[in-house]
């Protein structure tokens, strides 16, 4: 529902797509329009122009655990990390149940923290950003 109101509100909506060697690149997507189902079995656009994150403002991301300093547990694969390595200026938000905030999350020295951590209970910067 919310990506229909962010939709109706005028946003650029696009979605992740998983390409070669780990790779991820963000294709535009309006609600209704046809997905596909990737090697992972994770639904995402056919068809689009692909883009990097740096091209976006904000970028919405899923993981396991957050800690406050930022920094997330995503599932291990390493696709976000990559993927927004570069996205100077593209707010990163994690959104998670309060129940996923942690004290620390375990940090590599490729890991990109998130700017803002959103749950049901609050909205949090982290700092990451200034």
């Amino acid at each position: 529902p919310s990506m229909q109101e962010l939709d109706a509100a005028g946003w650029e909506l696009h979605l992740p797509v998983v390409g070669e060697r780990r790779s991820m690149r963000f294709v535009p997507w309006h609600p209704g329009a046809p997905l596909g189902t990737n090697r992972f079995g994770i639904a995402e656009p056919v068809a689009g122009p692909h883009r990097g994150p740096a091209e976006l403002d904000v970028v919405v991301l899923p993981c396991v655990a957050v800690d406050l300093r930022g920094h997330r547990l995503g599932f291990g694969a390493g696709f976000y990390d990559r993927a927004l390595a570069d996205a100077r200026g593209t707010v990163l938000i994690a959104t998670v149940f309060e129940a996923q905030v942690v004290e620390r999350v375990p940090v590599a020295a490729h890991d990109v923290p998130v700017d803002i951590v959103v749950t049901e209970a609050a909205v949090r910067r982290t700092g990451v950003a200034g």
